[in-house]
């Protein structure tokens, strides 16, 4: 029966004597579960196959390491990289062949921050800060790596990037210009040459503008968030903090002239909280982020914005907990967000977990029942990552547990099924004559989901939701369309979870 993800027990995968600090993991399509962390300054690699067990740590780096990323592709091969003695480094799992060697790909240098992206098909892309600059290099599927390019002006840093389906990169970061604090970005298709570097925001010397993230839809359409702030150097006090965003439709010569305000004012630091956005595959992006409004307690925030729409209310993930400033998510096949926090119970440190349908079925995201993945206490700094193959929902969560004397890497892997969609759907095209105009309308029909938690189902128009409707209903007629005029429509069933089936699709004519 669909429902929630069904977490299993965590399992220790570091060692027990050393300490596990900056982590990340990965999931493929096969439900294979990479993760990698830093153990006692090393780099560690470590696999868990589909219904296997963990298998002998890999060490990936050479010297004391750090910065760490990791991305996978449709076939599930990953790529990590890492900074590795003020250089940049990267290895590549392939199921046939496990890990490679690592490789160099930055000059020496103050490198940080290194993040990777990877398209469906596995191109590879690589962003870092080096000695104040903003790099990258491409690795295209069969190819070689190529030339090193500077994307940025000096004084800049905290580079994230994304990858659309149609093979447009956005790279996104901060730089301290003379002007002022600014957020900026560089853009391509994936197989060509850079764009030159834009500010996504007017430069006001009156904010900073810092911390950065991105995502890139299915057809080139970008959507930023970042942290506008003040900060009062007599007092050190952090004011005026909100989550802001902005969109760079595809092809679009600039970013949103007027960015949206996505949070309420906030009083901390901005990096001591993190910010986090995601595509679904029909092009809707919800965001979560941490914020805190009297410097000590935190909420975690989230809010969705869909095709053509507006971002919708915030709404609050998990409220005023001392320790929820982490949050991590990643948004699956199948339009549903998949999140991992910190919160304080009362006297432990947890891991939850909770997911929401992104698909645009609603005015708001509803995020039920959370559920602990953890055990015991003293968890902190939780990565997710999820995937939708084969009508089942697969998830792997990692954090750091302090067991009493080391601090080690946890993960719980949890899967679930979904609700059955509709069957047999077909369209027709019928017209009224009213005389002084003729209404041509398109029927779509359907058999019922077998599902028995089914309470509905959600009509799409070219990617977009145009109805709701009940569970008894296996027919709509959408009017005023256009005679013999092309346009696919999609249905999906919804549960009482909010969670929705594979979205069936049927083109007329």
């Amino acid at each position: 029966m669909a429902g929630l993800i069904n977490w299993g027990a965590p399992d220790i995968v570091s060692a027990t004597m050393a300490d596990v600090s900056d982590h990340r993991i990965v999931i493929d399509s096969s439900g294979n579960v990479t993760v990698i962390y830093i153990e006692a300054g090393v780099l560690k690699a470590n696999t868990l196959p589909q219904g296997g067990s963990w298998g002998t740590p890999v060490t990936l780096s050479v010297m004391t390491a750090s910065d760490p990323s990791l991305a996978v592709d449709s076939s599930g091969n990953v790529t990590a990289v890492w900074v590795d003695g003020g250089v940049v480094n990267t290895a590549i799992y392939t199921p046939m062949g496990g890990w490679g060697s690592a490789t160099a790909l930055s000059a020496i240098g103050t490198a940080a921050t290194a993040r990777v992206a990877l398209s469906s098909n596995g191109d590879i892309v690589v962003v870092w800060q080096r000695s104040g600059f903003i790099e990258s290099i491409t690795k295209l599927v069969g190819g070689a790596w190529g030339l090193v390019s500077i994307l940025s002006p000096a004084n800049s840093d905290n580079p994230a990037l994304s990858i659309g389906d149609d093979g447009t990169v956005v790279v996104v970061w901060h730089t301290n210009s003379v002007s002022g604090n600014l957020t900026m970005s560089a853009s391509k298709q994936i197989s060509g040459a850079w764009n030159a570097a834009k500010s996504m925001i007017a430069v006001s010397p009156a904010f900073y503008h810092n911390y950065p993230r991105v995502s890139v839809d299915k057809h080139g359409n970008a959507e930023a968030v970042w942290f506008r702030y003040q900060y009062d150097a007599t007092t050190g006090d952090y004011i005026g903090v909100v989550l802001i965003s902005a969109s760079l439709p595809a092809n679009a010569p600039s970013w949103s002239a007027i960015p949206t305000q996505l949070s309420n004012i906030g009083t901390r630091n901005p990096a001591d909280l993190k910010a986090k956005i995601q595509h679904d595959s029909q092009g809707n992006v919800v965001a979560i982020w941490s914020i805190s409004y009297d410097n000590s307690n935190f909420f975690i925030e989230s809010a969705l914005k869909t095709v053509g729409g507006q971002w919708t209310t915030p709404g609050t993930v998990i409220a005023s907990s001392k320790y929820s400033y982490q949050g991590d998510l990643s948004v699956n096949g199948l339009n549903d967000a998949v999140i991992a926090y910190m919160d304080f119970d009362g006297s432990n440190v947890i891991i939850q977990s909770n997911e929401a349908n992104v698909s645009g079925v609603l005015t708001t995201l509803f995020w039920p029942s959370p559920i602990t993945v953890s055990a015991g206490s003293d968890n902190s700094y939780p990565r997710i990552s999820s995937v939708y193959a084969n009508s089942q929902v697969s998830a792997g969560a990692s954090w750091i547990n302090y067991s009493g004397g080391f601090k080690v890497l946890q993960v719980a892997t949890g899967t679930r099924s979904t609700v059955s969609p509709p069957t047999n759907v077909a369209v027709q095209q019928s017209s009224i004559n009213f005389g002084v105009f003729q209404d041509y309308y398109n029927t779509i029909s359907w058999t019922a989901s077998t599902d028995p938690n089914v309470i509905g189902y959600v009509i799409y128009r070219d990617g977009a939701v145009i109805v709701q409707l009940t569970a008894d209903m296996t027919q709509f007629e959408d009017h005023n369309a256009i005679q013999n005029g092309a346009v696919v429509y999609g249905i999906a069933a919804v549960d009482f979870n909010e969670t929705q089936s594979d979205i069936v699709t049927v083109s007329y004519p």
